[in-house]
């Protein structure tokens, strides 16, 4: 990555010790880097623990694990923090706030506060069925459960047309496969012509 090439995307930092990570997002990766080295020796925060552990900054390594769009950045941001599971095994403290367009000063929340689930509940559900699905039928799913936690629900019912709203996220064959693999895992049930059931549980073909 040069240093003025601006992307927007999922990053990771990992420490070369201890190979612990911490997973951020940015709109400017480049410039977010330079922030990390600038603050890492003085600021609050994740920076406290790796400090303890590695002193120096030189001690880490830096990565762009992937690019998107900017009002994809929350959802993949909880994709590769669960992916690493770097809650319990690494630098980051919270799971982003969704909807980031309606954030108003901190860039976390507390499940218990917003969703049904707590904490760690959903970043099992989350791995469970990142365990269970191909790459494309998990980005789906996050998709889905998404709507559903803003919902505070472990189901939501989508309308065809909003169904296939989601798959902008790849081509249409694709994606069409990867509904059909969320369907046989019983992540979700065609009721009729018009409406699709979504359970983050994936309890829909027991």
């Amino acid at each position: 990555m040069r240093e003025n090439q601006r992307i927007t995307g999922i990053y990771k930092i990992t420490n070369k010790n201890n190979n612990k990570v911490y997973i951020g997002q940015s709109q400017d990766i480049a410039l977010r880097w330079r922030q990390h080295k600038q603050n890492y020796q003085t600021m609050p925060g994740w920076y406290e623990e790796a400090r303890a552990e590695s002193i120096n900054i030189d001690d880490f390594t830096f990565e762009v694990i992937q690019e998107c769009k900017k009002e994809e950045l929350d959802e993949l941001e909880t994709y590769w923090i669960s992916y690493y599971n770097s809650i319990k095994q690494g630098y980051n403290r919270e799971l982003p706030t969704f909807g980031a367009q309606q954030r108003k000063g901190s860039k976390v929340l507390t499940y218990s506060n917003e969703v049904p689930f707590i904490k760690e509940e959903a970043i099992s559900l989350i791995q469970f069925a990142g365990a269970h699905l191909n790459r494309v039928a998990f980005n789906l799913y996050l998709y889905c459960f998404f709507k559903a936690q803003k919902q505070n629900s472990e189901i939501y019912y989508f309308s065809r047309t909003e169904f296939r709203e989601l798959w902008n996220i790849s081509d249409q064959k694709t994606a069409s496969l990867g509904e059909k693999e969320l369907i046989e895992k019983g992540f979700l049930k065609k009721i009729d012509e018009t409406r699709i059931e979504f359970d983050v549980k994936g309890r829909l073909n027991k």
